[in-house]
């Protein structure tokens, strides 16, 4: 018989236990799950892996960057499968497991270029840089709005994208200061 790529879904924040779950299964020959060894048998020659697609994602917050995992499809995992009673039965007693995309009486698999799809999108970029819309530019009049320079106007003349700042000249005592503040600290003057 032939495996298929079957969708499953769980509840929140589940997707990755999930997986593992049945990844470990499949490992251990399912040797927990029953003691009766043709049952085993089946369900190892019936399910072959299962993924949550994920990607790690590096974002700038407050000047730092932060790495967090993101899902591609919250709340659903991916198993590759032969569908049978005793495999569907196996991954729906699973805790956190919903059910199957498609019913419980028929569940669909999904298509052989969708899974090339989502795999290729898994191998093709492992980490993801967020890079967040920046409204200023060099030259750009701007108001400072939190700190020890908030009410202050002046003139952007340099830009630390990397770090999420900016160098903006303020005029203090008659003097042009340079100040270096966050994007999140300057708001553009009209």
């Amino acid at each position: 018989m032939d495996s298929k790529w079957y969708v499953i879904q769980t509840y929140s924040s589940q997707e990755s236990r999930i997986a593992d779950d049945i990844n470990r299964g499949v490992e251990t020959k399912f040797a927990t799950y029953s003691n009766d060894k043709k049952l085993c048998k089946l369900l190892l020659e019936s399910i072959a892996e299962a993924k949550s697609p994920q990607k790690e994602v590096v974002s700038m917050k407050n000047g730092k960057a932060v790495k967090s995992i993101r899902k591609d499809f919250p709340c659903y995992v991916l198993v590759n499968m032969v569908l049978n009673e005793e495999s569907k039965s196996y991954v729906q007693k699973i805790p956190g497991v919903l059910g199957f995309l498609g019913g419980v009486r028929n569940p669909q698999p999904i298509k052989e270029a969708e899974m090339e799809r989502i795999m290729g999108r898994d191998a093709e970029q492992e980490t993801v840089v967020e890079k967040a819309e920046i409204p200023f530019r060099v030259d750009d009049a701007v108001k400072i709005t939190v700190g020890s320079f908030k009410g202050f106007g002046g003139e952007i003349t340099k830009m630390h994208l990397e770090k999420g700042k900016a160098t903006v000249n303020v005029m203090v005592f008659g003097r042009a200061t340079p100040v270096e503040v966050d994007f999140s600290q300057i708001e553009l003057l009209s």
